[in-house]
């Protein structure tokens, strides 16, 4: 899969999402629109834009999601946090819970592995752990998002159409949120015992070169 195209889906599939759900509730609501949706011609035209549309879209999400997550609740934190705990005690204090440092060691021990299958195995699996964590956060959002714009119109037409509609993304919300959880667990879990491993045998090699001057 080419970069681009690997991007474009990465990005367009919350954006696609977000549509597809806000068309859904304004057909629901008989939100009238200024053009004529009857025509063939019409809906391949606004499919075509709202396909185009989806993209970008998905990419603001994607900045939404890193601006929230990551910088105003400090989620790399957690990450730390959950990465050094495997760590012996003397490591933990060169890392004194910087995010940077250990992402500048997780790279730095990846680059050392000197056999390539160990270290193509180690790359692809943190990247399908990483991947996932970042594309479920990001959908968590948008049903946030979808679930606030279905309150207010739930509150505008108080009908059991908008209420199931609020409960299938309520659902939808809590799942995606869930298997956020789950693979971000993961994804530190594998990170940090890769990490404890190298930096274990590194810790001994140093000793034994002490031991030997």
């Amino acid at each position: 899969m080419s970069f681009e195209t690997k991007y474009l889906i990465r990005w367009g599939i919350p954006g696609w999402t977000f549509i597809t759900l806000l068309s859904l509730l304004m057909i629901l609501n008989d939100v009238s629109f200024s053009v004529d949706i009857e025509s063939t011609t019409n809906l391949l035209s606004i499919t075509g834009v709202l396909t185009v549309l989806g993209v970008p879209l998905g990419y603001l999400f994607h900045q939404i999601y890193f601006a929230f997550s990551w910088v105003f609740l400090g989620n790399f934190k957690d990450v730390t946090k959950e990465t050094t705990e495997h760590f012996s005690n003397e490591i933990k204090k060169i890392f004194s819970g910087d995010y940077f440092k250990v992402e500048m060691a997780w790279h730095a021990i990846l680059l050392d592995i000197e056999e390539t299958e160990k270290r193509d195995y180690i790359v692809d699996r943190y990247r399908h752990l990483l991947s996932n964590v970042h594309s479920l956060g990001v959908l968590s959002l948008v049903f946030i998002i979808f679930n606030i714009l279905t309150i207010v119109m739930l509150l505008i037409n108080s009908n059991y159409q908008n209420l199931i509609f609020l409960l299938v993304g309520l659902l939808l919300n809590v799942s995606s949120m869930i298997n956020y959880r789950y693979y971000s667990k993961n994804k530190n879990f594998f990170m940090g015992n890769i990490m404890a491993h190298y930096l274990i045998e590194y810790e001994e090699r140093e000793a034994e070169r002490k031991k030997n001057e």
